[in-house]
């Protein structure tokens, strides 16, 4: 969540899965090529990541034998104006 002020938003990902029972699995963020890896080696395979963003983001795992995406999530980015709360009070002056 972001202050309307503020254009983008840092936040960490971690994400944990395990390539079986496929042969290879690529983890794809869209629109960030440089976090684009794939793996083969089996286990659990646990990738920790910190995205600055100003639009929303798809996590994706895909097969890339098939091309079929596996799994995916959403990560959306909200965004907030805070409301000036102070109530004003005009007291007049009188002699």
């Amino acid at each position: 969540m972001t202050d309307a002020k503020q254009k983008a938003c840092e936040f960490n990902i971690q994400i944990h899965f395990r390539v079986a029972p496929f042969k290879e699995l690529c983890l794809e963020i869209t629109q960030r090529p440089q976090y684009t890896q794939c793996y083969k080696q089996g286990g659990l395979i646990i990738e920790k990541l910190t995205v600055k963003t100003e639009h929303p983001l798809t996590v994706k795992l895909i097969d890339p034998l098939s091309n079929q995406v596996v799994k995916q999530q959403l990560l959306s980015i909200a965004s907030y104006e805070a409301k000036d709360y102070r109530i004003k009070r005009r007291f007049g002056w009188s002699l």
